[in-house]
């Protein structure tokens, strides 16, 4: 009790310096700016009647903010307040092995999680109980796409240098290769090969077995960002902002500028995509119609975007905060700042923090503090 009065003191003697410092950068732009002011004005009145606590929420929603400018307002506010160490629990003995995970992956059957560190390093653990099944070596770079193959017996790796491993589920790496200049990789043709994109000659596609170059690439020439919900069909998003959703067919047009970030949900039956324009588009694989849009006007940018289970999405922004959002009644929750990587299987959603891995239900509640966060709550 005593530690949250003390942060609650804290929190209304820097809401001036947030409102200040908002305004001199002009981040938001000046509606933004005069909706914050009033917000922490309003709050300093609160908290000189002695009513802190829970203000910030009310009238974050009294003043009919939207849910990206209420969790940005929240986020920085309680950013600014408290240590992002002094939310960590002591260290569990569960998701050992990466000094800072910056990728998540699941397999498709929910049972394995792959995460990727800053230094390469590629574990595999069990989803369920934490414990380490295989590890591989560092590469040497941050990792920046992981893939399971269709059958979950392989991963695709690859880092910011542009190496690209296939990593065996027997604690091989099977080869590795260079391909400058890549950013997304996606398995297809049945998982026989690995497509790679973003070198300035467009996509690669590479040999699973061999490691090397395979010819076909030119089909894929347009594609900026891929993706593949089940490693057989592959996702692909444009500079022009269009996605081809099914090889073959004719391109949805879902952004004004080129395409950032895809993220498929479990049953790989819905696409979400995110791009320059601050725009998230959710589609679906089937029929190809767009089942949601959400514009995010006040986010400087999304580092991680995952689709958990039917209709909810999740993604870390570049202020560094982790929002939940269901399109279906268009509800949005803030879960917690700081976050590394996310990702999704069924309708949990895992959140690295540094070197520590938890799960959080769509609500935004914590599952397990088992799972190394121990005191983790809501924004």
């Amino acid at each position: 009790r005593e530690r949250d009065a003390a942060l609650e003191a804290k929190r209304s003697e820097t809401e001036a310096k947030e409102t200040l410092r908002v305004e001199r950068d002009g981040a938001w732009g000046e509606r933004n700016v005069a909706r914050a002011r009033a917000l922490l004005l309003e709050a300093e009145r609160l908290s000189g009647e002695g009513r802190p606590g829970s203000a910030l929420a009310r009238l974050a929603v009294s003043l009919e903010l939207d849910p990206t400018e209420r969790a940005l307002v929240l986020a920085r506010d309680l950013r600014s307040a408290v240590p992002r160490r002094s939310w960590v629990s002591p260290r569990s003995d569960r998701f050992l092995g990466i000094a800072r995970i910056v990728r998540l992956a699941f397999d498709r059957s929910g049972a394995c999680l792959a995460g990727g560190g800053i230094d390469g390093r590629v574990v595999v653990w069990d989803a369920v109980s934490g414990r380490t099944r295989v590890a591989f070596e560092p590469s040497g770079s941050a990792t920046c796409a992981l893939g399971y193959a269709p059958d979950a017996a392989s991963i695709a790796a690859l880092d910011a240098s542009g190496i690209l491993r296939r990593l065996d589920m027997g604690g091989a790496e099977a080869w590795r290769i260079h391909v400058p200049g890549a950013s997304s990789l996606a398995w297809v043709d049945q998982g026989r090969r690995i497509l790679v994109a973003g070198p300035p000659s467009g996509p690669v596609l590479v040999d699973a077995a061999t490691g090397r170059e395979a010819p076909g690439a030119d089909r894929f020439q347009a594609a900026t960002r891929v993706g593949s919900p089940d490693g057989v069909r592959v996702v692909t998003g444009g500079a022009d902002g269009r996605l081809v959703l099914r090889e073959g067919e004719a391109p949805v047009t879902a952004h004004e500028r080129a395409v950032r970030d895809l993220a498929f949900d479990p049953a790989g039956r819905v696409v979400a995509s995110y791009s320059d324009d601050r725009v998230i588009a959710v589609h679906d694989l089937e029929s190809g119609s767009q089942l949601a849009r959400l514009g995010l006007p006040s986010v400087g940018g999304i580092e991680g975007l995952a689709v958990a289970g039917p209709g909810m999405l999740a993604w870390i922004a570049t202020e560094g905060f982790v929002t939940s959002w269901r399109w279906e009644d268009r509800a949005s929750t803030s879960l917690l700042y700081g976050a590394t990587a996310l990702g999704a299987s069924g309708r949990r959603v895992a959140v690295a923090w540094e070197d520590q891995v938890f799960f959080v239900d769509p609500a935004g509640r914590v599952e397990s503090s088992a799972h190394g966060i121990g005191h983790c709550r809501p924004v």
